[in-house]
C-alpha cells in the first residue's frame, strides 16, 4: 500500500460531546437488552480487553435478536482485540493497546507509541449514550513518527439484525518513507480462560501493509464489522 502526497478529511455535524472521562464506552443505545444492543469499550488505540482479565479495560457486550428469548441477554463477545504493527526493515513492534497486561504478555515492545490525545465521547442520535469517539495517538521507532487520528463508531442498520462497528485510522506520516505490517488481532473465547495470546484460538481479522511518504501524506485504514464474531483464519504468528 502506497500513499501519496494530499489529506483526507473528515467532517461530520450535529455532533454533542459527552462529558466523561476516559476510558469511554461508546453504544448503540441505553438499553443492553434491546435487540440489536452493542457496547464496545475501546481505548484510544482502538482496542478492548475483557475486564476479567485487565479489570483496567472496559471489553464488550453485543445482544443479538432473540437471545432474550432463551434467557441469556446480553453477553461478552470478545476477549481481546487490536493492532498489532511491524516495521519489516528494522524489526520494531508495538501492540497498539493501553492494556499493560495484554502489552506483557506480548512480550517487549520495540516501537514507541503514545495518547496524544485521549478518547473524546460523542451523542450523535441524542438518546443520551455515546456513539462515536475520537482520539489522536503516536508511533516512533528507528526513523518511524506516525500521527495517527481514530475514529470509532457503533450504528444499528437493517432493524436490529445487524450491528455495524467502524474503526477509521488516519495516518500522517513526520519523516522519510516507511514501510509497515498491520495485524489485527481478535480472540472471541470469551470464557476468560487463559493469556488472550497463548490462546490457539486467536484469530487475524484484518491485514494492511503500509508505505508511507513524508508530510502530508494520509491514508485511512477502516475496519467495518457487521457482527462482533466474524469468520477469520486462524493465526500462529504472534511471536514475530
Amino acid at each position: 500500500m502506497g500513499l501519496k502526497p494530499g489529506v483526507i478529511a473528515v467532517t461530520a455535524f450535529c455532533l454533542t460531546p459527552q462529558a466523561y472521562a476516559p476510558p469511554l464506552n461508546m453504544a448503540t443505545g441505553p438499553d443492553p437488552n434491546v435487540d440489536g444492543y452493542l457496547r464496545v469499550g475501546a481505548d484510544e488505540y482502538g482496542s478492548w480487553l475483557s475486564p476479567g482479565y485487565d479489570g483496567a479495560m472496559l471489553g464488550d457486550t453485543y445482544n443479538p435478536v432473540g437471545m432474550d428469548a432463551g434467557g441469556l441477554g446480553p453477553l461478552e463477545t470478545t476477549f481481546t482485540n487490536g493492532f498489532m504493527m511491524f516495521v519489516p526493515a528494522t524489526g520494531e513492534k508495538a501492540l497498539l493497546s493501553t492494556s499493560a497486561i495484554w502489552q506483557g504478555v506480548c512480550g517487549n515492545a520495540t516501537l514507541g507509541i503514545a495518547v496524544v490525545t485521549a478518547n473524546v465521547g460523542f451523542d450523535t442520535n441524542a438518546d443520551g449514550v455515546p456513539d462515536r469517539l475520537t482520539s489522536t495517538f503516536s508511533i516512533t521507532g528507528t526513523g518511524v513518527s506516525l500521527l495517527v487520528d481514530v475514529e470509532q463508531t457503533v450504528v444499528k442498520v437493517s432493524g436490529n439484525s445487524i450491528v455495524l462497528l467502524t474503526q477509521t485510522y488516519t495516518i500522517t506520516n513526520q519523516l522519510a518513507n516507511v514501510s509497515f505490517n498491520l495485524v489485527r488481532l481478535g480472540d472471541f473465547d470469551s470464557d476468560g480462560a487463559g493469556p488472550p495470546v497463548a490462546d490457539p484460538r486467536v484469530h487475524v481479522i484484518a491485514n494492511s501493509t503500509g508505505s508511507l511518504r513524508p508530510i502530508p501524506a494520509r491514508r485511512k485504514h477502516p475496519r467495518r464489522d457487521s457482527n462482533p464474531r466474524p469468520s477469520a483464519p486462524e493465526a500462529d504468528a504472534l511471536s514475530n
